[in-house]
């Protein structure tokens, strides 16, 4: 918010309705340029959104500032979790493993 918008303050409005979420991050900042082109953060998050079902908008906001918008389903389909990555494994005999001890003094 400060690094982008340069705002002083934020408000976070949070609704449900008809099975959907919606998030609204209103701020009092330099607002939207009208050449505005999406970076890296605001696509991530319109591609999340999607991906959820959704929706995510930045827009202007009347009187100065911006709005950013969120619609996500509260239920419904999860997005398939993509496959992690196969760990190398390497058998170890615990008879090779180090053996710490510890004393206790009285």
């Amino acid at each position: 918010m400060t690094r982008h918008a340069d705002a002083r303050t934020a408000t976070v409005n949070l609704s449900a309705s008809h099975g959907m979420l919606q998030v609204d991050i209103i701020d009092d900042g330099r607002g939207v340029s009208p050449v505005h082109r999406a970076g890296v953060g605001l696509t991530s998050m319109r591609e999340r959104a999607e991906e959820l079902g959704g929706s995510c908008t930045l827009r202007p906001r009347p009187g100065g500032g911006s709005v950013v918008s969120a619609q996500l389903p509260l239920s419904g389909p999860m997005p398939t979790p993509q496959p992690a990555e196969p760990v190398a494994m390497t058998a170890v005999d615990s008879a090779d493993l180090p053996v710490t001890t510890a004393e206790t003094t009285s």
